[in-house]
């Protein structure tokens, strides 16, 4: 019994540390220094490769989860698709979080919202600023009262 304690007071421990470690700050500026080109074939600014996202309204303003999302993009289709690489199990790592067809400025996507058991498929749409910056708007869905909101900010490894 005494091992389980001293097991769950250390489980506490770590989990207050990792909670503590998240802060609400946003990213640094980045420059674009990872890109081929910063427009795609079809003339748009080029969004692939990793963007961290932050600002999501549900959460409580002290406590903004990392998300990274690997972004990759079909010429063929036009069609963009983020596949989770970090972040919580909301959607899980390796999962497809947003996918839509690229062909302006603004265009819409399925966002993926889940609780990490039951995941629900809901409109949402993007904005694109320019090759390092866009934002998610999405409408209300999975027992959200409030339309979602989310910056990405290129992720460039210094």
């Amino acid at each position: 019994m005494k091992n389980r304690i001293n097991i769950n007071i250390l489980i506490a421990a770590f989990l207050l540390v990792g909670f503590l470690s998240c802060k609400n700050e946003k990213p640094p500026e980045f420059k674009t220094t990872d890109l081929k080109s910063s427009k795609l074939s079809n003339g748009l600014p080029n969004i692939t490769g990793l963007f961290n996202a932050y600002r999501y309204q549900d959460f409580d303003p002290g406590f903004v989860p990392l998300e990274v999302m690997d972004i990759q993009y079909n010429e063929t289709t036009n069609e963009i698709v983020a596949t989770k690489f970090l972040g919580d199990d909301a959607v899980p790592t390796g999962k497809v979080t947003f996918r839509g067809y690229y062909t302006s400025n603004i265009f819409d996507v399925d966002l993926t919202l889940g609780n990490g058991v039951n995941y629900e498929i809901v409109k949402s749409y993007l904005v694109i600023d320019d090759e390092n910056t866009f934002t998610m708007y999405a409408y209300n869905g999975f027992g959200a009262t409030n339309n979602k909101e989310a910056k990405f900010i290129r992720r460039v490894v210094k």
